[in-house]
């Protein structure tokens, strides 16, 4: 496979023909070529549009099943990362590419020229002083295509992930979809108590404790939502004796956090009054966004942000939107993010050593693991299997010891038991995190919930060493299963993928149905909604089953 590289003048600089793809090859890119590439460097290849049946890039919250015309991205630390995945209808690897350059803006696309039944691929990235040299990967094994971004991640980061805090896997209660910003102290207070009494380890208020007012997201209040944040000073009129009341939740056992977006400045703010001129987008829902390569701006806004958390003596931030800033050949902003985001870590962590930060799907890549503590499913409100699919792809991406979260689970208030089983199974897959009205919750639900919280904490050491693998059927996740020590658990989420739990397996074997059919289940013990053991030979929509192989 030849490659070739180009600067932004589309000026040859070299080529470079990779053998061996039987396998992974690799193709350092050293500073002389960088050198010689100025502000920019282009690297281009083809492949051959043969046994080529999808593709997966870490934009795409599933994967592609269809060989479109055009294939095309922009990356940054802040948003995705430069990697692209070909595969057959059988899920195995056709060709893979992929930069260890995280941190620099850059473009990813792959043209199909139809005449010659190829795939023209170019990855384009900008370069500074500061860009170190790195590797371009490739690989035309026929692998899982999972596995080999898996080698992609161990070439990245060999070290694996650094040592997360214990409060970093504890269950999770965010306010979000239950009240959105139309809370106060009291439904504050009674929240935090029965997440308190449920088991729960963190509570975060979401977006709306900056603003006096209590609303709703709705049509009429989308267009100015985000019009008063940017000072990131706390709703004295709506939450009074605030530091009080973070420190009655953490007398409660509870780690306390409160949501910010460092980039965005609302159109009512004092900071955007004082700051005319320095923003990337003209305003949208009350906001805009700041130039994150403005010190006098960024400064302010980090200082805020760790003034905030000192004051109110808080465990840690959840750390949004920092995809607002957009990845740019142009105008490039990747690296003044990762100096913005690395000091507000530092001073975090300054205040705290095993302070809190969570982010979410759209900047989970390896480049942040060091940068935060939880990685967070994107939105899925109100819809477990797509709950499920984004955790299970967080955990491809990131790998085995890091505290993958899931989107709070949501449900209307009269769903059907199976159906809530069902949310809090996926959530399971991840750091179980929930956001209904707790003091509201029917005690069929709360049952429920609680049994499932049981089980995650009695097995929260597999969750936590074990090893991670999920299986596809087509665009969907078939399968995920985690093995420790002495058990394996496995979510069935395709009822035909039953024998991914089965195989080549002799400990205890614990089996999830999120399918949509109970499950036949030859020997062993079933369970039901409710964590309570029943007869029968299949598991139940919504319900588990153990098996003690080592007793065979």
């Amino acid at each position: 496979m030849n490659f070739e590289f180009f600067n932004a003048e589309r000026e040859l600089l070299g080529a470079a023909s990779l053998r061996g793809l039987d396998g992974d090859t690799t193709y350092a890119i050293d500073r002389s070529l960088l050198q010689r590439a100025g502000h920019k460097l282009i690297i281009k290849t083809r492949i051959p549009i043969t046994d080529i049946h999808g593709y997966w890039t870490p934009e795409l919250l599933r994967p592609h099943l269809s060989t479109d015309w055009c294939i095309r991205f922009n990356c940054a630390i802040n948003r995705d990362f430069p990697y692209l995945t070909f595969f057959r209808l059988d899920q195995r690897n056709r060709f893979t590419f992929g930069l260890t350059d995280l941190e620099d803006d850059a473009a990813v696309a792959a043209q199909m020229n139809q005449q010659n039944a190829e795939y023209e691929i170019e990855f384009t990235v900008t370069l500074s002083p500061e860009t170190a040299p790195f590797v371009l990967f490739a690989d035309a094994g026929d692998d899982a295509w999972p596995a080999v971004l898996a080698r992609y991640r161990e070439l990245v980061r060999p070290q694996g992930p650094p040592a997360y805090p214990a409060a970093a896997w504890q269950p999770v209660y965010c306010t979000w979809y239950a009240i959105h910003a139309a809370f106060d102290l009291a439904w504050l207070d009674a929240a935090e108590s029965a997440a308190a009494e449920l088991g729960f380890g963190t509570f975060i208020v979401d977006d709306g404790w900056c603003i006096d007012v209590c609303k709703r997201v709705t049509p009429e209040t989308l267009g100015t939502w985000y019009d008063r944040i940017g000072d990131w000073q706390v709703s004295e009129r709506k939450l009074p004796n605030f530091r009080q009341h973070v420190q009655k939740a953490q007398q409660r056992g509870l780690k306390y956090l409160l949501w910010v977006s460092p980039f965005m400045v609302g159109t009512d703010s004092q900071r955007y009054r004082e700051n005319p001129g320095v923003y990337l987008n003209d305003a949208a829902e009350g906001y805009r966004v700041f130039d994150p390569a403005n010190t006098k701006i960024a400064g302010e806004s980090m200082n805020a942000l760790l003034s905030l958390a000192e004051t109110y003596g808080l465990d840690g931030l959840k750390v949004d939107f920092i995809d607002a800033v957009p990845p740019s050949l142009e105008a490039p902003h990747g690296r003044a993010v990762l100096v913005y985001l690395r000091g507000l870590v530092a001073g975090l962590r300054r205040q705290k050593p095993d302070a809190m930060i969570e982010i979410r799907q759209r900047y989970t890549t390896p480049g942040m693991l060091d940068l935060a503590t939880q990685f967070r499913a994107l939105d899925a409100p109100l819809d477990l299997v797509e709950n499920f699919s984004r955790i299970a792809h967080i955990r491809m991406i990131l790998g085995d010891r890091v505290p993958v979260h899931a989107d709070p689970a949501y449900w209307h208030p009269d769903e059907a038991e199976v159906n809530v089983s069902r949310h809090l199974m996926a959530a399971c897959a991840g750091v179980p995190m929930l956001s209904m009205d707790l003091p509201k919750l029917s005690d069929v639900h709360r049952r429920i919930v609680k049994a499932w919280l049981d089980f995650y904490r009695e097995h929260l050491d597999t969750f936590r060493q074990g090893h991670w693998e999920l299986r596809f059927n087509g665009d969907h996740v078939a399968a995920l299963a985690v093995t420790g020590n002495r058990e394996r658990i496995v979510w069935i989420a395709d009822s035909a993928a039953l024998n991914c739990g089965l195989e080549s397996y002799s400990g205890a074997l614990h089996l999830l149905n999120l399918s949509g059919q109970p499950l036949p289940l030859p020997a062993g013990q079933v369970y039901d909604w409710f964590g309570q053991t029943q007869a029968g030979v299949a598991i139940p929509c919504g319900g588990r089953a153990l098996q003690d192989k080592t007793k065979e």
